[in-house]
């Protein structure tokens, strides 16, 4: 990992070519930028950090953010001067445990790391880091444009993207989009002229490709609809790449109902009850179980976050299919939802400058790549073009493509979002047993959101438009 300058006079962090400095006031320090080129600057006034800053951080367990916690623990305090204590909780912990803190308007820890679909609830308690991006002049062009533009602009009150403060800097980036085993493709004949494996470009190729693999037990597409977050994100994938929306995206009405909706939820029904090239159990196929179908080779793809999972697939000692896993985008090359993670600065922080010093550490190219699973995590545009990222994995470049037409889906990270997607859950899964059509799933589904978000609700929109609409 290549470790920021120390020297006595200040600390440097270069982040895509923008200099963050931890010195004292108006001192010279001559540093490499992120093109390689050399620029004498003036740094601005931190903190002398003459003494160790010691943060309390809040995190949720998982091996991406342990394995940037042990980097932390390794070289952080020599770089920039700033040491953090962890907390770490599983999923199930952290929402009860931010609830619990936010009712009495003291989140107790100096800086939070979580999901961006889990912090809606949370931002009226996160402080606008405005000043400290404008006092430090941090660059943040530098990031995946989703990331920063849409999912971390937040209004205080409403949470609406792009309309009020900047309230956390992104330090995980998980693209959205197909899993796939090249061999399985290959074997299948579904190869261009260089016998290299094609993919579908339209959702009907997709049919017919998946169907194509479907060999049971072995099945075309692993399949989760166990818990909201997964039908939901492949419904809105589907209805983004056919050039739609599941709420207006100026004023937040739902348009869950729409053709281009209910045709989504047929689709990914169809998988599993018509044209069967998902496999029959998917109802009850959790995360863990999908990833294991996928490195036992018992599907020939899936579709998921890349972050961690591609790693995983081509790890021989986690995986049967090491070699064969590769990344693309779905069908119709549309904008797909964007996941991430950010590091979030409660209200009630009396440290922000050392706060903000580690945040913007734990976003730079340097701590992404020397994760585990680095090579996917990644904020900034340009580190997925890394020449020593790409010769280790050479699918990185199609995630970064991936990753630059994402787009922040605000049913997701609104305060309202898991409410919204735990009651499609139940209209998808009621379709897929054969309840309702998916028409009138989703007219039940409409009603709810509209209750929900609109006048009589959260109040985004003012006011009331039947299920017919």
């Amino acid at each position: 990992m290549g470790k920021a300058a120390v020297g006595a006079a200040a600390a440097v962090i270069v982040v895509g070519g923008a200099a963050y400095y931890l010195g004292a006031s108006g001192s010279k320090t001559t540093t490499v930028t992120g093109t390689g080129t050399t620029s004498a600057s003036t740094s601005t006034n931190i903190s002398s950090f003459s003494t160790l800053q010691q943060l309390s951080l809040l995190v949720q367990s998982e091996p991406l953010e342990n394995a940037e916690l042990a980097i932390d623990a390794a070289d952080m305090a020599s770089a920039i001067g700033v040491s953090v204590s962890p907390t770490e909780l599983n999923f199930t912990q952290m929402a009860p445990t931010l609830t619990a803190m936010t009712a009495g308007n003291n989140i107790t820890y100096n800086v939070v790391s979580i999901a961006h679909d889990q912090a809606g609830p949370y931002v009226p308690y996160f402080r606008s880091l405005d000043d400290l991006i404008q006092k430090y002049n941090a660059d943040l062009s530098v990031f995946t444009p989703a990331l920063v533009n849409q999912l971390y602009k937040r209004d205080k009150t409403t949470g609406r993207f792009g309309t009020g403060n900047h309230l956390g800097i992104p330090y995980i980036s998980a693209p959205w989009g197909l899993q796939y085993n090249t061999k399985m493709f290959t074997d299948a004949g579904l190869v261009d002229s260089k016998g290299n494996p094609t993919l579908p470009n339209t959702w009907d190729n997709f049919v017919e490709y998946m169907t194509e693999l479907t060999k049971p037990p072995v099945y075309g597409l692993g399949a989760s609809y166990s818990v909201w977050w997964n039908p939901a994100w492949m419904h809105v994938s589907y209805v983004s790449t056919n050039g739609g929306h599941v709420l207006d995206p100026n004023t937040y009405e739902p348009l869950i109902n729409d053709s281009t909706n209910v045709e989504a939820l047929q689709f990914w029904a169809d998988a599993v009850n018509v044209h069967k090239y998902a496999q029959p159990d998917a109802l009850t196929t959790d995360d863990a179980t999908l990833e294991g179908l996928f490195n036992a080779g018992s599907c020939a793809s899936y579709i998921y976050w890349f972050t961690g999972t591609l790693p995983s697939a081509n790890d021989p000692s986690q995986s049967n299919v090491a070699g064969y896993a590769a990344a693309a985008a779905l069908p119709n090359g549309g904008t797909v939802p964007a996941g991430g993670w950010a590091h979030w600065m409660p209200q009630t922080e009396t440290n922000p400058d050392a706060s903000f010093a580690y945040m913007m550490y734990e976003s730079t190219n340097e701590v992404a790549a020397a994760l585990v699973s680095g090579d996917l995590s990644l904020v900034r545009t340009a580190s997925f073009s890394d020449p020593q990222l790409v010769a280790k994995y050479p699918y990185i470049t199609e995630v970064g493509q991936i990753a630059a037409k994402g787009y922040a889906e605000p049913s997701f990270d609104i305060q309202q979002g898991s409410q919204l997607w735990t009651i499609y859950l139940q209209g998808f899964q009621n379709v897929i047993s054969g309840s309702q059509s998916a028409q009138a799933a989703l007219d039940s589904v409409y009603d709810q959101w509209d209750a929900i978000l609109g006048p009589k609700g959260a109040g985004y929109y003012g006011s009331t438009t039947s299920s017919s609409s």
